[in-house]
């Protein structure tokens, strides 16, 4: 008897190889037999007692088409590749739409930082320009050493460091002039302790 349901078995396999064609199914995959024996099982074929091959093939035709995404293929059937395909086109579509608003966030975020960029560094120098002293070469003198610390600190492309460090050491060139004015009479040089 044990002979006979194995040759039954054999046999509605190779009948069901044949009707999935062009597909065909991983053959040393086992997971597939339970996973077709699990359905035919919940939908109460008694396959200890089916001695029929075509009955069986049947069967077996029918979980293949119920559980054809869980099952392993050598050669995916036509609808499952549609399937795929679809998936993989909407899912590089979304990535597509996902890297787009990436790149336009990116864009955007640039450009604030160039406006934000230019606009203080002719703040900086509008600063630098407006900056007087009583004696104008020493205000010459101290303008050309602040362009050049602003260039300095502008060249790795932060204007609005500059700007924030330009107006830090005016303010203490500012003090330094008005602590100089405080000593009449008395010569003192506290500009040249500002470090510029």
């Amino acid at each position: 008897m044990e002979n006979n349901t194995q040759d039954v078995h054999v046999q509605a396999f190779s009948k069901l190889r044949k009707r999935v064609l062009p597909a065909v199914l991983d053959q040393s995959s086992t997971s597939n037999g339970q996973i077709m024996r699990a359905y035919l099982v919940q939908k109460g074929y008694d396959l200890a007692n089916m001695t029929d091959p075509d009955a069986l093939a049947t069967a077996l035709y029918e979980a293949v088409n119920a559980e054809a995404a869980r099952l392993k293929w050598t050669v995916l059937p036509k609808r499952l590749q549609v399937q795929q395909e679809k998936g993989v086109r909407k899912l590089s579509e979304a990535g597509n739409e996902t890297a787009f608003a990436d790149k336009v966030r990116q864009a955007a975020e640039a450009d604030a930082t160039k406006k934000a960029e230019d606009a203080a560094e002719k703040a900086t120098m509008g600063i630098i320009a407006s900056f007087r002293l009583e004696s104008a070469r020493k205000t010459e003198d101290l303008q050309a050493r602040l362009r050049a610390r602003a260039l300095r600190v502008s060249a790795q492309r932060n204007w609005v460091a500059a700007e924030a460090g330009t107006r830090s050491k005016i303010a203490e060139l500012y003090s330094a002039a008005e602590r100089e004015q405080e000593y009449v009479g008395v010569y003192r040089d506290l500009l040249s302790g500002v470090e510029v």
